[in-house]
């Protein structure tokens, strides 16, 4: 790295700019639009500060797509109060699924199963889609080592977290005896971890509460959990 500038050397200044083909709201960018770019650089020759300043016209051409690796498409229309949502093949047919969380107490949280071409439909899940219980976040992971997924529902100040056991045919039973589903709190997320390196997953649950520790339940390796006593 070059701290000072010399006269007698010759300095090219290269600026690398990504431009989107839309706003932040999703809405396209006109065609032939043009962005102004402007590079400054400050800096000391022979003592005196110089400045550099360059402007230049970008055009955008929205209309050219075929860079693009993503592209809008219908999805549902739904309302939702929804803080977070996951991707992955709930139902094993090897395409991602949509699992939707709703931290609105009066509406349950929505499962789109993906079709293999390009459309999700909204389904039923069980308890996993019929309960109302203002949940925050969704974990998923293979807890208990028997090849489907479990999920750990996250849920916020009215509603113990809930555990759920996954089992064929892309059905659920839910956990009730886990510790960490005791306690009403307002929990953000949680998730999956080995943190003793035992071959078990154990969680990890932040809780927003400023007068509440982060809690962590240890995988016994049984299908069960035990709250563990350390600090986070």
């Amino acid at each position: 790295m070059q701290l000072k500038l010399y006269n007698s050397h010759t300095y090219k200044i290269v600026s690398q700019f990504v431009l989107q083909t839309m706003y932040n709201n999703g809405d396209p960018i006109g065609v032939n639009i043009v962005i102004g770019i402007e590079t400054n650089i400050s800096g000391k020759v022979k003592g005196k500060k110089e400045h550099g300043s360059i402007t230049q016209g970008i055009k955008v051409i929205s209309s050219n797509t075929s860079r693009l690796l993503f592209s809008r498409m219908p999805f549902s229309g739904e309302l939702t109060d929804s803080w977070t949502s996951n991707t992955i093949d709930i139902d094993g047919d090897g395409w991602d699924d949509i699992f939707v969380n709703n931290k609105n107490k009066n509406i349950s949280n929505y499962y789109y199963k993906n079709r293999g071409n390009n459309t999700f439909t909204l389904e039923d899940l069980g308890e996993l889609t019929s309960k109302k219980s203002t949940t925050i976040s969704s974990s998923w992971a293979d807890y208990n080592n028997d090849g489907y997924n479990d999920v750990l529902l996250t849920n916020n100040t009215s509603k113990t977290n809930h555990l759920f056991k996954g089992k064929e045919n892309t059905e659920f039973d839910e956990e009730s005896s886990t510790p960490m589903t005791k306690e009403i709190a307002y929990y953000h997320n949680g998730s999956f971890a080995d943190y003793d390196n035992d071959g078990n997953l154990d969680v990890l649950i932040t809780n927003y509460f400023e007068t509440k520790f982060n809690e962590v339940y240890h995988n016994n390796g049984d299908g069960s959990f035990t709250k563990s006593k350390l600090v986070i």
